[in-house]
């Protein structure tokens, strides 16, 4: 047996393992759901899949242990038939995605490997020693992390302040790799939602067409009369309350903080004129960075929540609106494995920190690292696990 062979069944072993004991967590309808799956060694998944019992979900996960599982955003009449007309649509949750890789500021570890045994850091598309086609690998640096949480706090503000959605049909969960869901429960009426009218959701979170006379951010002349911008307070609403909690992480006077935040009343002083050039800032700070296509899409699979990202082999785990800070981008909380490992690499890499380590690997030399690294890395392609220590 090859080395990537016996490999790949350790891996296997591990996740089937993890899903013997996992509590996966459902919505309500799921027999109203679409489930996917895709197994180890399949670039296809295995679609279309609906169970009546969780029970039944359990024992086909345990004789088909997945990669990635998923199920539908989406409910419908008959979720286990093949075409999608014939399942009849009946609506739809709300989903965002948010990658910390699309957020402004983060970077990633990059790394490339050719099919020659070269590699090393940067984005290399052709191997710079035997001109062959590389395999880019990237990791997610931990800040990118925290960043990507406070964007998706950011996103739940606005669906409760702005929308009015209930805080307790929000859920958000951690996506096991580079970044972060929030899901919506939405009654029968409104997951009836069409892409037309998620889309303009998303615009409105993004600030598409955004107007900052409209927001009285800048001065009006119409004919003889001339309105003067005011500067948003926290008890505004909308975008006028986002960007006055974007403006107080500025390095502003003390004098405009009590105004924004409300302590001091409205006076021909407080025009935007005094931070006019902060206000472009804040507008953009205010932004929350979603991917489009998933909230548009009413057929969308989801990671099910407590299962593994098999990118990564990390928990799609859940998290307290109320209590975020208890989130850590750390291998103890995130990983499941616990144990050692023998790796070894296919690159060297010097002084990477991968969730909350710190590590340096010498190419083709046999390295312990605990179980839920080792994980990381060979799922990430950077190497092999020739042993486990439990």
């Amino acid at each position: 047996m090859s080395r990537q062979e016996s490999s790949n069944k350790q891996i296997i072993e591990l996740f089937k393992e993890y899903y013997r004991k996992a509590n996966l967590k459902l919505p309500e309808d799921f027999v109203l759901r679409e489930f996917a799956i895709q197994p180890f060694n399949s670039s296809t998944y295995i679609r279309h899949l609906s169970f009546q019992k969780i029970d039944d979900l359990l024992s086909f996960i345990e004789k088909n242990t997945p990669k990635h599982l998923y199920y539908s955003s989406a409910r419908y009449e008959n979720p286990g038939l093949k075409d999608m007309e014939s399942k009849k649509w009946l609506g739809a949750d709300l989903v965002f995605d948010i990658d910390a890789d699309h957020i402004p500021g983060c970077t990633e570890v990059k790394i490339w490997l050719c099919p020659n045994g070269h590699g090393g850091t940067g984005d290399q598309s052709t191997c710079p020693v035997c001109g062959a086609k590389t395999k880019k690998i990237s990791i997610i640096d931990d800040e990118c992390l925290v960043k990507g949480l406070d964007q998706v706090l950011r996103l739940a503000d606005i669906l409760i302040e702005d929308f009015g959605f209930n805080e307790n049909d929000i859920n958000i969960y951690f996506s096991g790799h580079r970044g972060f869901h929030l899901h919506v429960h939405l009654d029968d009426k409104l997951a009836q939602m069409g892409s037309e009218e998620r889309r303009e959701i998303v615009d409105y979170i993004l600030g598409i067409g955004l107007s900052i006379e409209s927001l009285r951010l800048a001065n009006e002349t119409r004919g003889r009369s001339r309105r003067l911008a005011l500067i948003p307070r926290i008890n505004d609403y909308g975008w006028r309350r986002r960007i006055s909690k974007s403006l107080l992480e500025t390095n502003i006077d003390d004098t405009l903080k009590k105004y924004i935040i409300g302590e001091t009343p409205p006076s021909p002083s407080t025009i935007v004129s005094k931070i006019e050039d902060t206000i472009p800032w804040a507008i953009e700070l205010s932004k929350v960075f979603v991917d489009e296509k998933v909230t548009i899409d009413t057929k969308r699979l989801i990671r099910i929540p407590f299962s593994l990202n098999g990118k990564t082999g990390l928990i799609v785990k859940e998290l307290s609106i109320k209590n975020p800070s208890v989130f850590s981008p750390s291998l103890d909380t995130l990983s499941p494995f616990k144990g050692i490992a023998k790796f070894t690499p296919d690159v060297s890499l010097k002084n990477i920190r991968i969730l909350g380590r710190k590590i340096s690997l010498e190419k083709h030399k046999t390295h312990t690292l605990e179980l839920g690294l080792a994980v990381y890395l060979e799922l990430k392609g950077i190497g092999k696990i020739t042993r486990i220590q439990r």
